[in-house]
């Protein structure tokens, strides 16, 4: 990141009132002032990265995802009356997993976004993890997308097509 000693001034400064507005992360906020104030390259990327942006079509394939699996949950609901179909499912496999801290920080930041300041799929539990699934899900979820997707009645799935999606 390159940026001039007067911006590095202006974020030491941000940086330090963030301390004392936000005592729970104030040793981050010194961390993070540390390296604006002396410049350190390696981590001022670091930086950086909390200020990637996500494309309109990920940010729609990600509200895809989650739809999706408002629907599965949706159509499992719906086998009740039929308790066969329904036995053939692992309900634990219906819950939204979230997306890898590690990996995939930039679509959970997103998730937690639409969770806790959008208001969306408040229903889904983040549980502990806060949507962290502590494994990589992109490239599982494409897959889960394109056969729901290729399903005609999406919201009315039956048990073969959940199983179908989930095993994707």
């Amino acid at each position: 990141m390159e940026i001039s000693n007067v911006q590095r001034l202006i974020l030491s400064n941000q940086y330090k009132i963030m301390t004392l507005l936000d005592p729970d992360n104030a040793e981050r906020y010194r961390r993070y002032q540390t390296i604006i104030e002396r410049g350190f390259g390696l981590q001022m990327n670091e930086l950086e990265r909390d200020f990637t942006e996500l494309s309109e079509d990920t940010c729609r394939t990600i509200i895809n995802i989650m739809e999706m699996y408002h629907a599965l949950q949706i159509s499992n609901d719906n086998l009740r009356d039929n308790l066969k179909d329904k036995a053939t499912i692992d309900e634990r496999r219906l819950n939204f997993l979230g997306f890898d801290a590690a990996t995939e920080s930039r679509y959970l930041s997103y998730v937690r976004f639409l969770v806790n300041i959008e208001g969306r799929y408040t229903h889904f539990d983040s549980g502990s993890h806060g949507f962290n699934s502590q494994t990589p899900m992109w490239d599982k979820y494409q897959r889960m997308l394109a056969i729901w997707q290729s399903c005609p009645r999406q919201y009315h799935l039956c048990a073969v097509e959940i199983v179908q999606v989930l095993n994707a």
